[in-house]
Formats: C-alpha cells, structure tokens, sequence
C-alpha cells in the first residue's frame, strides 16, 4: 500500500505564513498608534517639513547670490511668517468692516430669516395633522393632550415658579484660564513649526546624510536616488497644486466681481489659500461670501448664483482637473490620493487632509526603491497593476473578449498586429502554459482559453499587420488607410501552390497560438488552415485539413520541457504529408540560435521558430520560393477557428 503524501511541508508553509500575517498586523498597529498617540509632537514636525520644500527654492537662491546660510535662513522665515501675519491682519480688518456694515443690511437679513420661518411653520391641513399627531402621542404616553387653549394650564392650574440660575464669579485664576486655554494649543502647535523648520533648514545636509548613513552608505545610489525622486515629486506637487488653487482663486474672483458680492479679489485670495486644505476648505471659503450675498439683496437670486460658483467650480476641479494632474505628476493614483485622505484625516484630523497627498507621495517613493516595501508602491503608485500581458491572461481566465479587445485595440495603436502577438497573447499563453504544468489550470479551462482567443482573433480581423502611426490601425477607417482590399492589392501566391498547415503538438493552449499565427499569416496573404484539435487518431489514410499542404508548423510551448511530443508528432504528421516540409516552433524558447538548432535536429524539423514573427517569415520564404509567379489579388481567406470541445 503507497503511503499517503506527507502534509509536513504545506503545514509549515500555512504556519509561517499566519506567523507573517500576524506580524504584520501587530506592526501596523504600533504604527498607527504611535501616529495617533504621538500626533502633538509629529503634526508640527510633518509640517516643517512641508513648509521646508517650499522654501528651500529662495533659499537656494540667495545661497546663489552670495547671502550667507544663516541670513537666507533667517530672511526667509522671516517674510514668510510675515506673509502669514500681513493676511491675516487683512482677514481680521476686512471681517471687522464686514462685521461694521452688517447693521446696514439688518432689513434684508431679517427679512430672509421671517421667510425661512414662515416657510417652516407648518400651516393648514399639514398644521392640523401635526396637531393630531402629538395629541394621539401624548394620550399612548398617558398624558392629556395639549390641542386646545385649555390644555396650556400646567400643574394643575398652578403657576409655575420661575428659577434663575447664578454663576458665581469667577477668580482671577479661572478667568484668565477661560481666555488663554482656548489658544494654547494652536500656539504650541505653532511654536514648534516654526522651531522644526528653522532647525530642518539650518541642518537640512546633515539630516540628508544621517538619513543616508542610516539606510546604509552601501547603496547610496539608490538611497540618493529615492531622496531625489521624493522631493521631485513633492515639488512639483506643490507647484500644480498651488497653480490649481491660485486659477480656483482667480475664477472665484471673476465670478462674485460679475455676481456683485462686495470685496471680491479678498474672497477669491481666501478660497485659494484654503482649497489647500481639502474638501473642507472650499466650503469654509464660501461661508463669507454667501453672507454677503444674503445681506445686500432682498432676494435670493444672489445667494443662489454664489453658491452655484463655487459648486460648480468645485465640482470641476477636485473630481476632474486635481485627480488627473495629480495622480500623473506625484505618482499616485486618484484612488490613493481619497483613501489617503481619509486616513490621514481620521489620525491627524485637520492637518491630516493637508498632509496626506506629501506623505502618500514619500510612500509611493519608498515602494518603488525599498525592494522589502514593493507592495506600497502598488497600493498607492499610478502604475498598471497588472503588466499587459498578465491583465490580457487575467481577461482570458475571466472569459473576457470584450476588455482583452478594449486593451488589444488601445496597444495596437503603437506597434504592429506581429509585435503585439508576441509580447502580449503570447506572453499570456506561456503564464497559461506554466500554470498548466502545475495542475492549476484543467483541460476545459484550456479550452475556453482557446475560445476566448478565437473571439479576440475574430474582433481584429481589421487590424493589418503594419505600424500604425496614427490612432487607428483599422483598414478602411480613416487617414491614410485603404478604404477597401481592391485599393491595397496584397501580393500572395496561388491558393492551391502552397497552403499551410498549423497543428498543436499536445494541448489547447498550443491551439491558441495556431489561432495567432494564422491570423498574421492571412495578413500577409497567404493561406493557412488550422488542424482541428483534439485531431483524431493519426493513422496514415488520416484526412488532415489541408491535405495537400506543403509546409507543417507545430506548435509547442513546453520547450523548456521534453521535446518528445514535438518528434512523435512530426513522425506521424510525415507519414501522412510525405512531401511537406515541416518546422517547429517552440514558443518562447529561451535559449540561444545554437541550442535552438540542436532542439530542431531532435525533433527531426526542417526549421525552427521562438516567436510569432519568425513563423511568419519562415512561411512566408518558404511560400514565395515555391509557389512560382504571385498572383495579385485583394480577396482576404479566413482561418478555420471554430469553438474547441473537450475530449470525451
């Protein structure tokens, strides 16, 4: 009796793949509550450091004029918080006068507040129904109803004592408690900004080397390599971000000018500053103006036509101008940049929203250098996720003609109906083909991996095969492409001088590359019919479906593999086609033209072929040497390619 296979091994693998998991999980949490514990201290940090690619650039450039390190420093923070300062004493002055005209428009306020009222007052049959509906509430609580006049006694007719509730005085102490405690912490905050960004600028090289020493000096290639990168991105991160604002800005400014509303280039400075902050700042820059709007009108066309701006402005930027721009010049995709955001926000609050899409950005560097940190790189990066031939072979498991010919028809915009075979399908089939070996994917699966190939086949049919320089490689679209076969004669030789036979060596996947293969080569026009698979019993009275063909191709994808299949076939298929001449082609063939060669004579091939390209040109050589005189004709043949069964 065998013994039963030993588990030992899968066992250990499950063991420490749970002990990984846990690991991961357990480290991950540390760092979130090292970020949430921590956020006092990291919060004012992260923003110094923020603040410190924004104004390195000037410094550099004092540096250039020949200002001392210390100096530019110091001048640069200094107008910078004094920027900050003079806009907000500007805020301040403006809300004041704002605040000083307000009793001016009190009339129109409160008539916009009596109309909000009235329009909330229930009246009539909604009024009585309301009634109705609280007495009948009030009779299931146990309660008598108050509908009435003579419901509105409380108590019994008693009269209600009135009851006033004193604060005591405060001491000196407490109050001065209540007015400063409000501020302490934006003032701490603010305190240790300026202190981390003074400190960052000062010793910006010797933190860089530390940062370099740290990572390990044996790879500063790239170390200084991600640095770099990094800070490239952040910079232009802050440059379109700041030119998406300051055009944000500038709209809003010409629209409440044209609406009306008073102090409009203060208004639109303010929405540029605070779209900075995400999702929450444009909201918060339209509170003011849609005061104002409320106030200089009786009516509410104003209010309207403001809230309208900065909606549909809004509306424009965030969901289709920021994503686009962002996402293709910091490296992340729309989607990372939301999933970012909420993070961040829900750890750091406020700050987060502001300091999410620069972190994220770092990540997304540290994952494409940090071979041990790759998976961030595909989370968070603007990368495909999927190289083209794995999302084509993706399509294919899913039964997906549809989207392959989306992606097929998007690639063939660049390269040619060949060279894409090659480096996609093909590529897909040989994943399909290793995947095969392994036991993961069964014969009916193979099958309906050939069926879906056929279909995409089919929905290229007007792909020619040539470079297409322009959007569109379809013949008879538009440019300078035929727009019928009689205006582009193809030069083939006769139909019945020389036809082709492609034959699969031994599975439903080598099939599918007879199906890519015969499509090019009709392309080219020539003629090729595609033995049915699976063939029946190759005796020699067997019938194939080109009986009078002169040149076999089998094809094969287990090159890496025994050649055995490949021989055997060849043996049989000569017996039945004596004077044709056969080669063999085993896709993706990794080996050199030596080793290639030697595998031919093996197999007992007249030639050899690796890849799509070089079938091709084998066939068509061996077509125009022995058909005699090309006939020109602009008629197209179609490959046999109906569905494959599995065997009984």
């Amino acid at each position: 009796m065998p013994n039963p296979p030993d588990s030992t091994p899968r066992v250990k693998w499950a063991e420490g793949a749970a002990v990984r998991t846990a690991s991961a999980i357990i480290i991950l949490s540390f760092m979130i509550a090292v970020l949430y514990l921590g956020r006092t201290v990291l919060e004012p940090l992260a923003l110094a450091v923020l603040l410190a690619f924004v104004l390195m650039p000037p410094i550099r450039r004092l540096r250039r004029w020949g200002v001392g390190k210390v100096t530019s420093v110091i001048a640069v923070v200094i107008f910078a918080l004094a920027f900050i300062g003079a806009f907000g004493v500007l805020m301040e002055t403006e809300m004041t006068r704002l605040a000083g005209e307000i009793p001016r428009y009190q009339g129109n306020l409160r008539q916009k507040v009596d109309s909000v009222n009235n329009a909330l007052v229930p009246t009539g049959a909604l009024k009585r129904a309301s009634t109705t509906l609280n007495d009948l509430a009030a009779e299931l609580k146990g309660k008598s109803p108050k509908s009435g006049s003579d419901q509105s006694e409380l108590g019994g007719g008693r009269t209600p004592v009135p009851v006033e509730v004193q604060t005591p005085q405060p001491a000196t102490l407490d109050y001065l408690e209540n007015l400063i405690g409000p501020f302490v912490t934006p003032l701490t905050m603010a305190g240790l900004l300026v202190l981390f960004l003074v400190f960052i600028l000062f010793y910006r090289e010797d933190l860089r080397d530390r940062i370099l020493r740290l990572a390990g000096t044996g790879d500063l290639h790239r170390t200084t390599e991600a640095m770099n990168e990094a800070g490239q991105r952040l910079s232009r991160f802050f440059l379109i971000q700041s030119a998406i604002n300051g055009a944000f800005g500038f709209c809003i400014f010409l629209g409440l000018w044209a609406i009306g509303v008073p102090n409009p280039a203060l208004w639109g400075i303010l929405a540029a500053i605070l779209r900075f902050v995400p999702y929450i700042g444009t909201p918060i820059a339209a509170i003011f103006p849609l005061l104002l709007a409320a106030a200089i009108e009786p009516g509410w066309a104003k209010i309207i036509e403001t809230a309208g701006l900065f909606f549909v402005l809004e509306l424009i930027t965030g969901q289709a101008i920021e994503p686009v721009l962002q996402g293709q010049q910091t490296g992340l995709s729309p989607v990372a940049i939301i999933i970012s955001q909420l993070f961040w926000t829900l750890i750091w609050g406020p700050p987060g929203l502001l300091l999410a899409v620069p972190i994220t950005v770092c990540i997304a560097v540290l994952g494409r250098h940090v071979e041990a940190l790759t998976f961030l790189g595909v989370v968070v990066g603007d990368e495909p996720a999927l190289a083209p031939h794995e999302a084509f072979y993706q399509r294919l498991l899913a039964g997906d003609a549809t989207e392959a010919t989306a992606q097929a028809e998007e690639l063939l915009t660049k390269e040619p109906l060949s060279d894409y075979y090659d480096t996609v399908p093909m590529a897909a089939l040989a994943l399909a083909q290793a995947d095969a070996v392994e036991g993961k994917l069964s014969k009916e699966k193979q099958l309906e991996l050939n069926n879906t190939i056929a279909e995409i086949v089919e929905d290229l049919d007007d792909y020619s095969d040539e470079t297409h320089p322009a959007a569109g490689a379809k013949t008879g679209g538009t440019g300078e492409q035929p727009q019928d076969a009689s205006q582009h004669p193809v030069t083939v030789p006769p139909r019945e001088s020389h036809p082709i036979l492609l034959v699969a060596a031994r599975s439903a996947i080598d099939q599918s590359a007879c199906l890519l293969l015969a499509d090019i080569l009709k392309k080219q026009g020539l003629e090729p019919a595609i033995e049915p698979y699976p063939a029946g019993r190759l005796r020699k009275d067997y019938k194939p479906a080109a009986g009078n063909a002169r040149l076999l191709c089998v094809s094969y994808f287990g090159a890496s593999q025994s050649p055995a299949p490949v021989r055997y076939l060849i043996r049989s298929w000569r017996r039945i086609l004596p004077e044709a001449r056969v080669f063999a082609c085993f896709w993706f063939f990794d080996g050199d033209a030596a080793k290639l060669e030697e595998l031919r004579k093996n197999v007992g091939a007249d030639f050899a072929a690796a890849s799509l390209k070089e079938a091709a040109g084998i066939c068509s050589r061996e077509a125009s040497s022995a058909s005699g005189p090309p006939v020109t004709t602009g008629e197209k043949s179609e490959p046999r390619m109906e569905p494959l069964q599995a065997a009984e």
